[in-house]
């Protein structure tokens, strides 16, 4: 009988250990598809891979790595300026799953 209670919590354990990490693997692979996204539509223009960004059509155009940096930043914020862009940038064509991904992608690259 200890052996089945024994085997029993050793079992709940090891699912509750492993939830634990359910949401991080998640996020990751949220923020894997947002820098996906970010490659095919945005590096053009921002450094996904660089500190400092370009200037381009007269316009500087920060990294992403300096977008994410500002003060105050959040995803909820990151998702506003992506959909109500400055010129020279476009407003891209994204979803809404889409466009949680890239801000989250963009905020994973915040110094800590």
């Amino acid at each position: 009988m200890k052996r089945h209670v024994k085997a029993g919590l050793a079992g709940i354990t090891l699912l509750a250990a492993c939830a634990a990490h359910v949401p991080a693997l998640a996020d990751n692979a949220q923020r894997a598809l947002g820098e996906e996204l970010a490659a095919r539509q945005c590096a053009g223009c921002h450094g996904i891979h660089t500190a400092k960004g370009v200037t381009f059509q007269g316009v500087y155009v920060p990294s992403f790595s300096e977008v994410a940096n500002r003060p105050n930043q959040t995803p909820e914020r990151l998702q506003a300026l992506i959909t109500m862009p400055a010129h020279p940038m476009t407003t891209p064509a994204l979803g809404d799953r889409e466009l949680r991904q890239l801000a989250e992608y963009i905020f994973s690259l915040r110094a800590p």
